[in-house]
C-alpha cells in the first residue's frame, strides 16, 4: 500500500467552565474538509518534530484494565494522559457499583498520567433512581460516594457513563437520543449528581453508541441525531458536567484493508465513520450550534482494538477484527494515525480479548502496538505508521470501503419537483385530464423509496385534489404538495330579451334589454360578452345601435322594421358565458319583427 504523510500544527484550549488539564481543540472544520476530500495528512494534530502535542487517550477496557495499563506504561507518551475504564461490580446487592481493588490500583500504579474511570451502566442505576424516595440526581451522588469509598481520587479519576445513543442494550440510552418523555432531563440530573458529588467537581465521560460500520440503513439514525443535536438546552447544560463525549467508532477491518489503496484513502473512510456525529452537529448550522460547541471541546472518537472479533451478526457490537495478528497491528496503527490526524487532542480505543481461542500474547502485542503508535505520533501523526509507513499497511481479502458514512456530509435534502401536464385554463384550473409525475433527486446520498410519488391521472372534475410526494435521504426529508383543480364542464348560459317582439314595424328604434345568466357549480361563473348581432333580413347600418361587440353589453336599440317582401325580421344577439376555469358556452337572444299580428 502506498503511504502519504503530511505535517501540521495544533493549538491548545481549556474546557469551558472547568479547570482541567489543557488539551488541544483540533481544527475541526479543516479536518472535516480534508477527510471528505480523502486527505489523510496530520493537519490538526501533528506538529513539528520537536513538539510534543498534548493528548488525552481514552480506553474502554472491558472487564479489567490491569493488563492494558501495564502495557501502556512500558511505552508512554510524555504528553499524553491515559484514561482507562474500570468495569462495575456485578454481584447481588452491588450490581453496577464502582469497583475498586486491584484493577483500580493497577491504573494508579502505572503513573500520575494514568486515570481510572468508573464505568457506570444506566440500567442498574435506573432501577435505583426509580425507587421511592430516590432520584436520578441522588443516584449520581450515590455513585460518587461509592467511588470515594473504594479508592477513586476526585483530583485524578473520573466516571464514564456507558452508554447513550442507538443502538444499545441500555434502554435509557435509546430514550435519550429519541427524546422519550423525560429521559434527557433524567440523564442531565444523573451526570450533574456525578459531577457535583459531595461538593468536589468531577467532569466525566459519556460513551455515545452508534450503528456498526457495515450498517446498510442510516436514515433514521441520522434523523434522530439531527433532532437530538437541535436540543440546545440539553447540550448547553451537558457541557457543564462532561469533559469527554466518547463517540464509539468501532471500525471494521473489512472496510479498511482495501488492496491497492493509499493511506489517505483509508484515513478518509475511517474518518467518515469516526467523525460522523461531529459532522452532523457542525453542518447543521444554527439549529445544532450548541451541540457543535460542546463537541469542539469534548468529542472523543473511540477506535477498535478488540481482538479477535468475528463479524457482528446484528446492529450492535465491535467491527470485525477477524484477521491475522500482523494485519491487526497495522489496523490499529492506521486508526491511530487517522484519529491523530482528525481528532488529535482526544481519541481512544476499545481494548479487550475476544474469545478463548485468542492467545493473551496476541492481545498484548496489539496493546504494545497501540502504545507505541500513540507515543511515536505525539509530535507527528505519521509516527503512528512507523518510519516508512510499515505499520499502516495490510490488505484484507474482500475488503471494500463503506461509502454510506461519507454521506453524513450530505446536509441537503432531496429535491422534489412536480410535473403537471394537462390543458391549463384560467385561474389555475385545468379543463381536461391531468397527469402528475415527480422528479426526485439527491446527488449526495441514496434516496429511500419515495412515499406517494407515483404517477397519478386526474380524470374527474375536482375543486382541488392535493397530491404529496415525500422523499428522504441522509440529508433530510423533502415533502412537496401539488393541488390540481379540474373543471372540464362548460357553464350554463341563458339569455332572454325584453321585449322579444317589436311591433308595430314603424321604423323606430326600440330599447331592448337582454337578461344574461351564467351559472357554474364548480369553478364559478366569470361573466359574459356579446359576440355577434345577426339579422335575418336586409338591414341598414343604423338598424342596430348601442350594442358593443366584445363587451358585456346587454342593452341597446333595435329598429322595428321589416322589408315588405319578407315575412319577418329576426334579430339574434349572441352571447358567450365563461366560468372561472375558462370554459365557454353560448346562447342567442332572439328578437322578432313579425310580418303581422295574426296567429
Amino acid at each position: 500500500m502506498r503511504q502519504a504523510f503530511q505535517r501540521g500544527k495544533g493549538f491548545a484550549v481549556s474546557h469551558r467552565g472547568h479547570v482541567l488539564q489543557p488539551h488541544r481543540l483540533g481544527l475541526w472544520l479543516v479536518a472535516l474538509a480534508l477527510a471528505s476530500q480523502g486527505v489523510g495528512g496530520a493537519t490538526s494534530a501533528a506538529g513539528t518534530a520537536a513538539e510534543c502535542n498534548r493528548a488525552d487517550a481514552v480506553f474502554y477496557t472491558g472487564s479489567d484494565p490491569s493488563r492494558l495499563a501495564g502495557r501502556l506504561q512500558l511505552a508512554p507518551s510524555s504528553c499524553t494522559d491515559y484514561y482507562l475504564t474500570v468495569a462495575p461490580r456485578l454481584g447481588t446487592g452491588v450490581l453496577g457499583w464502582p469497583r475498586g481493588g486491584e484493577p483500580l490500583d493497577a491504573v494508579h500504579n502505572a503513573g500520575p498520567n494514568f486515570h481510572a474511570m468508573a464505568e457506570i451502566r444506566l440500567n442498574p442505576w435506573r432501577m435505583y433512581a426509580n425507587q421511592p424516595g430516590n432520584s436520578w440526581y441522588g443516584a449520581g451522588v450515590r455513585v460518587r460516594e461509592i467511588m470515594e469509598e473504594v479508592g477513586y481520587d476526585p483530583g485524578r479519576d473520573t466516571w464514564a457513563v456507558n452508554e447513550v445513543g442507538e443502538p444499545t442494550t441500555q434502554a435509557m440510552g435509546v430514550d435519550v437520543i429519541k427524546g422519550t418523555e423525560h429521559a434527557r432531563r433524567d440523564l442531565l440530573d444523573f451526570v450533574r449528581g456525578l459531577y457535583e458529588g459531595d461538593g468536589t467537581p468531577m467532569p466525566g465521560l459519556v460513551f455515545a453508541a452508534n450503528p456498526i460500520q457495515e450498517a446498510t440503513d442510516l436514515w433514521q439514525y441520522k434523523a434522530d441525531l439531527r433532532s437530538w443535536y437541535a436540543d440546545s438546552a440539553f447540550w448547553d447544560e451537558l457541557s457543564l458536567y462532561v469533559r469527554f463525549w466518547a463517540q464509539e467508532a468501532y471500525a471494521d477491518v473489512r472496510a479498511w484493508g482495501v488492496a491497492g489503496t493509499t493511506l489517505a484513502e483509508r484515513t478518509a473512510f475511517l474518518n467518515d465513520y469516526s467523525l460522523h456525529a461531529l459532522r452532523v452537529a457542525t453542518l447543521g448550522g444554527a439549529a445544532t450550534e450548541a451541540a457543535r460547541t460542546f463537541f469542539e471541546n469534548a468529542y472523543t472518537p473511540i477506535g477498535n482494538a478488540v481482538y479477535r472479533n468475528l463479524p457482528p451478526l446484528g446492529p450492535i457490537g465491535f467491527g470485525s477484527t477477524d484477521v491475522d495478528l500482523l494485519t491487526m497491528k497495522n489496523f490499529v496503527s492506521t486508526q491511530t494515525y487517522a484519529l491523530r490526524s482528525s481528532a488529535g487532542a482526544r481519541f481512544g480505543f476499545a481494548d479487550s480479548r475476544i474469545g478463548a481461542a485468542t492467545p493473551v500474547s496476541d492481545v498484548i502485542e496489539v496493546e504494545d502496538r497501540i502504545a507505541a503508535a500513540i507515543r511515536d505520533s505525539e509530535s507527528d501523526a505519521s509516527g503512528a505508521c512507523g518510519a516508512s509507513g510499515e505499520w499502516c499497511d495490510g490488505d484484507v481479502a474482500g475488503a471494500a470501503f463503506t461509502s454510506l458514512w461519507r454521506e453524513f456530509l450530505d446536509v441537503t435534502p432531496p429535491t422534489v419537483v412536480a410535473n403537471v401536464e394537462g390543458p391549463l385554463g384560467s385561474n389555475g384550473w385545468y379543463t381536461g385530464d391531468v397527469t402528475v409525475t415527480w422528479n426526485v433527486a439527491d446527488a449526495d446520498s441514496p434516496i429511500e423509496p419515495p412515499a406517494s410519488c407515483e404517477t397519478t391521472v386526474i380524470d374527474a372534475d375536482t375543486a382541488g385534489r392535493t397530491l404529496t410526494c415525500t422523499a428522504r435521504s441522509l440529508g433530510g426529508t423533502t415533502s412537496v404538495d401539488v393541488t390540481v383543480k379540474r373543471d372540464a364542464t362548460a357553464p350554463t348560459v341563458s339569455c332572454e330579451p325584453t321585449p322579444s317582439l317589436l311591433w308595430p314595424p314603424n321604423g323606430k328604434l326600440v330599447p331592448v334589454q337582454v337578461h344574461v345568466r351564467v351559472a357554474d357549480q364548480l369553478s364559478g361563473p366569470a361573466g359574459f360578452a356579446l359576440t355577434d348581432v345577426r339579422v335575418s333580413a336586409d338591414v341598414a347600418a343604423d338598424d342596430v345601435a348601442g350594442f358593443e361587440i366584445g363587451a358585456a353589453d346587454d342593452e341597446g336599440l333595435l329598429r322595428a322594421k321589416r322589408p315588405g317582401w319578407a315575412s319577418e325580421r329576426v334579430y339574434e344577439l349572441v352571447y358567450v358565458g365563461r366560468d372561472a376555469a375558462g370554459n365557454e358556452a353560448w346562447c342567442a337572444a332572439r328578437v322578432l319583427v313579425p310580418h303581422d299580428q295574426r296567429e
